[in-house]
């Protein structure tokens, strides 16, 4: 919380109508899933509002129970919304009744509003500044509570509530990298394929034990292009366990072309890039200080006489 909002709520006789701001994610619990950004349309404000350059859509929204208690109980916040011709309920069917999205609570008075909410582009009632916000509230969705035709009701819960979370969060691995092979965030790996997955190199001599191949970027996976041996392509993954992700194949055939070659469905003509996650797969792709995400120094010490 900066100072501007402690100075909005403490000194100023008229700090302004307080807006408060929704904003649900489903994208990682159903391949259906989006981000979903709301307000509930209340001060009269019953269009769009923008907020930290993001557009918020009105729609009939309360949130109710966010308070922490004394007593050091979590809040365990209730998210209704209208279900007027059955609208909820479609969404719910598609997105396993959201449960584990995250819904995130966000709050900010009028006059710290982006300008462009205004017709003239200029706030009437103070300076434009999203960082004059109260701090983010995270929960994720617990259960559907209620659903009826007038409204859906589901129970949040905090972080800390969530069934089978572990803390820590990250497991201390000693030999084994946890990291997503290629993630931006945690792997950082976005160079040349190296080896497939029993860590066959795809450059290094047949003789020694390789694929041979002289490596050549093609970019974007496309059906009508003709690939050759060595061309390597991405495509973004269509299977259930890594939809979405962004993966990486070395064409094995040559002449690969058509739909029907699909690198993730053909396994005769492309081979996968591949990293072993263990200490040996980050060497082969990585020169020194390698970004093992494992804790090799966790691992038992032998000692000798």
């Amino acid at each position: 919380m900066t100072q501007l909002i402690v100075n909005a709520t403490s000194y100023l006789a008229d700090p302004g109508g307080l807006l408060s701001f929704y904003e649900l994610d489903s994208r990682f619990v159903s391949v259906n899933g989006s981000r979903y950004l709301w307000h509930a349309g209340v001060n009269g404000m019953y269009q769009p509002v923008w907020f930290n350059g993001e557009e918020y859509t009105p729609f009939p929204i309360e949130v109710v129970g966010v308070s922490i208690e004394g007593a050091g109980n979590l809040p365990r916040p209730m998210l209704r919304g209208s279900n007027i011709n059955g609208y909820l309920s479609r969404f719910l069917l598609t997105q396993g009744d959201l449960v584990g999205a995250k819904f995130i609570r966000r709050r900010c008075f009028v006059r710290f509003l982006d300008a462009r909410n205004w017709p003239n582009g200029i706030n009437p009632y103070g300076t434009p500044d999203p960082t004059a916000a109260y701090d983010d509230e995270t929960y994720y969705v617990n259960r559907k509570k209620t659903e009826n035709p007038e409204m859906v009701e589901l129970e949040c819960c905090s972080p800390f509530e969530l069934d089978n979370v572990q803390i820590p969060r990250r497991p201390i691995l000693s030999t084994i990298c946890p990291f997503q092979f290629r993630d931006p965030e945690t792997c950082g790996y976005s160079g040349d394929p190296v080896q497939d997955r029993f860590g066959k190199s795809f450059t290094d001599a047949v003789v020694d034990g390789g694929y041979g191949y002289t490596l050549n970027s093609r970019g974007a996976w496309t059906a009508g292009n003709t690939y050759q041996i060595g061309d390597w392509v991405t495509i973004l993954s269509q299977n259930d366990f890594t939809y979405g992700d962004t993966l990486v194949y070395v064409c094995a055939a040559a002449n690969t072309t058509g739909s029907s070659n699909n690198p993730q469905f053909n396994p005769t003509s492309w081979v996968q890039d591949w990293c072993a996650n263990n200490l040996g797969g980050c060497a082969a792709h990585f020169s020194s200080p390698l970004p093992f995400g494992g804790m090799p120094g966790t691992s038992r010490a032998s000692f000798s006489q």
